[in-house]
């Protein structure tokens, strides 16, 4: 048995070419209007990739005048139904939670990958990139005050104590703006 690239120079390239056979049996309709960015997680649905973001965080109204930005390093899903997530199933099932609903904030644009969602005192709709970190990757985190480069525990006296509690607990999705994405794969 051959491969199938042997296979596919035996087809006629004139009347095949082969990068038409590709991207007509490899990859999925994508919807239009996506960047660059959301279209690198919709090609890839349920496949584990690599992405970084920033994101700034709101410190405490003692420190207003201070810039602070969480760097998030990690391994990550996109195109996945949050209802079909196995902790989900079985806390529906043994009653520890309820059915999945709509979603808290926002609107979905495509389902499951992207959100659409006017933030607050903001005008300009943005979209968020809805992605689940893998369990067996851990998620690292860079914490900058004022562009220096702090450790957390420096990074959390500057929030207030139930932003700090949540500053790096592990959630079952993350959402991060698809303009805070820097790197992927």
């Amino acid at each position: 048995m051959f491969p199938i690239f042997f296979y596919l120079f035996l087809l006629d390239l004139k009347r095949f070419p082969i990068y038409y056979i590709m991207s007509t049996t490899l990859q999925i309709q994508m919807p239009s209007g996506l960047s660059g960015v959301a279209s690198r997680f919709f090609n890839c649905k349920g496949q584990f990739l690599s992405a970084e973001f920033v994101s700034d965080v709101k410190p405490s109204k003692a420190f207003k005048g201070k810039k602070l930005t969480k760097h998030t390093k990690g391994v990550f899903r996109a195109g996945i139904n949050f209802a079909n997530l196995k902790p989900v199933l079985e806390g529906i099932a043994d009653g520890s939670r309820g059915e999945v609903g709509s979603l808290p904030w926002g609107q979905w644009e495509h389902f499951p990958y992207t959100i659409l969602h006017t933030p607050k005192n903001e005008t300009e709709v943005q979209r968020y990139i809805r992605l689940y970190p893998t369990d067996n990757c851990e998620i690292t985190y860079t914490f900058m005050v004022d562009g220096i480069e702090v450790q957390e525990e420096t990074f959390k006296k500057y929030l207030t104590p139930s932003d700090a509690d949540k500053l790096t607990k592990q959630s079952m999705v993350i959402c991060p703006k698809e303009s805070n994405i820097i790197k992927i794969g």
